[in-house]
């Protein structure tokens, strides 16, 4: 249900339902871009984005592994994140979430790591 969750927020664009879901001590992975760490520090990112579109689309979930009170989801999909009122740009990524159960029935995000599909010559051009 945390995953079904968090990807609802992101769809409606609800930054503070996507922050109830890290962890405290949560690790942000962004393509290009450095290793960022803690709820603190990862929820001012995802507040200032929520001015922004940041839809995504066609989400293949490649697979799901739970073992104790760890898991992981490995998916592919198109994201767009641009300014609102400005035309949707897709982009093919993929991503793997680490989630770690913190009560019966009740995960958090711990590690968010994704990178592109795109060639690195064709996505300095996009």
């Amino acid at each position: 249900k945390a995953i079904d969750a968090f990807y609802a927020a992101i769809d409606s664009n609800n930054a503070e339902e996507r922050i109830l879901l890290l962890a405290d001590d949560v690790i942000l992975m962004p393509n290009h871009w450095s290793v960022t760490r803690g709820k603190d520090t990862v929820s001012g990112i995802v507040r200032a984005g929520a001015s922004a579109v940041f839809r995504i689309k066609d989400r293949e979930v490649i697979q799901i592994e739970i073992s104790g009170d760890l898991a992981y989801t490995v998916n592919s999909y198109y994201y767009t994140y641009h300014p609102k009122g400005e035309q949707d740009q897709w982009h093919k990524t993929k991503n793997v979430h680490i989630w770690r159960r913190v009560a019966p029935g009740s995960w958090q995000l711990a590690v968010d790591i994704w990178n592109s599909d795109v060639p690195i010559g064709q996505f300095a051009q996009e």
